[in-house]
Order: C-alpha cells, then sequence, then structure tokens
C-alpha cells in the first residue's frame, strides 16, 4: 500500500490557491503538471498548490504602471460648469431656431 502525502502549506491566497482544509486529488499548475501525484490540501475551490501558485508572476505587478490621473473636485466643478455651458450655447441655438422657423412659418401665413 502507497503512502500518499499532501502538500500543505499556509501562504496567503494567490491565483489558484488559497489555504484550507480540503484535499485535492491533482494540482492543474504548471509545476505539477507532469507529477504523477500532486495532491494537496488547501481551501475547498482552490485548484493548485500553493508552490504553483507562488510560481506564477505576482498579480501586483500585473497591474497598470500609469494609472488614470485622479479627478479632483477642482478638477469635477470645471466639467461640470463646462457641460452647463454646452447646455446653454445648445439652448441658445433652438432658440434661434425656433425664431427663424417662426418668422419663416409668418411670412407663408402672411398673403402680403
Amino acid at each position: 500500500m502507497a503512502i500518499v502525502r499532501w502538500k500543505t502549506d499556509s501562504r496567503p491566497q494567490r491565483h489558484g490557491w488559497a489555504p484550507g482544509e480540503y484535499i485535492h486529488a491533482r494540482c492543474v499548475g504548471q509545476l505539477c503538471q507532469e507529477l504523477d501525484d500532486s495532491s494537496f490540501i488547501g481551501a475547498k475551490r482552490a485548484i493548485m498548490c500553493a508552490d504553483c501558485a507562488y510560481a506564477l508572476p505576482d498579480p501586483q505587478s500585473e497591474q497598470v504602471v500609469d494609472p488614470a490621473p485622479k479627478l479632483t473636485q477642482e478638477k469635477l466643478i470645471e466639467m461640470i460648469k463646462d457641460m452647463f455651458r454646452q447646455v446653454r450655447q445648445i439652448e441658445l441655438a433652438l432658440e434661434e431656431f425656433e425664431d427663424a422657423r417662426d418668422e419663416a412659418d409668418q411670412h407663408e401665413i402672411d398673403p402680403g
């Protein structure tokens, strides 16, 4: 009878690994792909052992290096003012259009 040894680890969650007390028959990680016995103990939904998960690139280093600049309150206020200016320009253009249409309608009605 063969003795089964399960890999155990208490490192924090990363990629498909999380510590726990469930027995998993097979690790899907690349380091364990060639092993016949890649059993491990981890969280219920863990899909790979800690060794394989920690062999993958650090998820923190994969984040965007140059994030978008933060929106300051002053910038937000300026954007809102600009939107109101644009809305006012549209309202004025609409008023001019309606005035021109009303004037054209008056010419059509007046026979003279």
